[in-house]
C-alpha cells in the first residue's frame, strides 16, 4: 500500500481507505452517505506528504414518482404496494420501485419512498 486517503464534502460523504501504489486504486469504506455534490480527497502518502483534490458529482437518484405524474403521492404506493417483496427475475418486479438498486423491491425501498412521499418531481 502507498498511504491513507480521506475523503469529505459539506455535510457528508465522509470516507477514508488506503492506496495502491501498484495498481493505483484508492479503496475503502464509506462512513456516511454521500449527499454533497462537491467533495475534497486529501491523501497522505508514507513520507507524511498531502495531496488534496477537489471534485464534484452528479448522482441521479431514481424516482419514485411511479406514474410520472410530477409528484410522489397515494397512486404511486399503490404501484409501489404491488411490487413490494419482489426481486429481479420475478414477474412482478419492477426495476422503477427498486429504489436502492439492490435487485429486490423491500423495506429499504419503502423507506426511501416515504422520504419522498408528499413531494413535487
Amino acid at each position: 500500500m502507498g498511504g491513507f486517503w480521506t475523503v469529505g464534502g459539506g455535510l457528508g460523504g465522509w470516507g477514508e481507505g488506503e492506496f495502491d501504489n501498484e495498481t493505483r486504486v484508492l479503496s475503502g469504506t464509506p462512513i456516511k452517505t454521500m449527499a454533497e455534490t462537491e467533495y475534497t480527497l486529501t491523501a497522505l502518502d508514507a513520507d507524511g506528504d498531502t495531496a488534496t483534490l477537489t471534485f464534484a458529482l452528479d448522482v441521479q437518484l431514481p424516482s419514485p414518482d411511479f406514474n410520472g405524474d410530477g409528484q410522489v403521492n397515494f397512486a404511486d404506493f399503490v404501484i409501489f404496494a404491488g411490487k413490494f417483496g419482489s426481486q429481479r427475475g420475478q414477474d412482478r418486479y419492477d426495476a422503477r420501485c427498486d429504489l436502492n438498486g439492490d435487485g429486490q423491491i423491500g423495506f429499504d425501498d419503502f423507506l426511501i419512498f416515504s422520504r419522498r412521499f408528499g413531494s413535487e418531481v
